[in-house]
């Protein structure tokens, strides 16, 4: 029986082998790509904005947070710089008393 149920396998593995590339040469070729022609898909109703790849970097750099962040870790880093090298700083105090004495 369980010859059979492999033989079995075998044979539908053996037929999709052989139909599937058949199937996937009949369907229609697509639209041909032409360079600075093609549009990225959009539904209806949307607006396209039309882009130059220097405002889509900058508007990409605007928006990524990672990027912002990224920005502000050197002066992050210049204020534990200083907070780390206060501890070294000379401090000063002073005291103020009175004293009174009688004999």
């Amino acid at each position: 029986m369980r010859r059979k149920t492999q033989l079995g396998a075998m044979v539908w593995a053996l037929f999709l082998a052989l139909i599937i590339p058949m199937s996937l040469s009949a369907q229609e070729e697509p639209d041909r790509y032409e360079v600075g022609r093609a549009l990225p898909p959009h539904d209806p109703g949307e607006t396209l904005v039309e882009l130059t790849l220097e405002d889509a970097i900058a508007r990409a750099l605007e928006m990524n947070l990672d990027i912002q962040t990224a920005r502000l870790n050197p002066a992050i880093q210049g204020y534990s710089l200083q907070a780390a090298r206060a501890v070294f700083d000379p401090t000063f105090r002073t005291t103020l008393g009175h004293n009174n004495s009688t004999n």
